[in-house]
């Protein structure tokens, strides 16, 4: 699916967005095993997706995510939250 994937860190101020290529989704310069939360948002028409999911940073190349529709009012809220 097509869409913005952010990593959030618990104890760094800061948000990493990802870089994609084709159905490749990469983040660059990610310190291992630090605590994080990954964010991935879409807007498919008039559904809006989204998912969330605590992690601890490490090389995980086949990481699968199950986006679920949400009202847009929720992913506002969640976007707002990165601020």
């Amino acid at each position: 699916m097509i869409a913005e994937y952010f990593v959030i860190f618990d104890n760094v101020r800061g948000v990493i967005k990802d870089y994609s290529s084709g159905h490749i989704v990469a983040f660059d310069a990610i310190q291992s095993d630090k605590k994080a939360r990954l964010i991935a948002v879409s807007f498919q028409g008039n559904n809006n997706y989204y998912y969330a999911e605590n992690f601890v940073t490490k090389n995980t190349p086949n990481a699968q995510l199950a986006s679920r529709p949400v009202a847009k009012s929720v992913v506002d809220q969640q976007l707002a939250m990165l601020s």
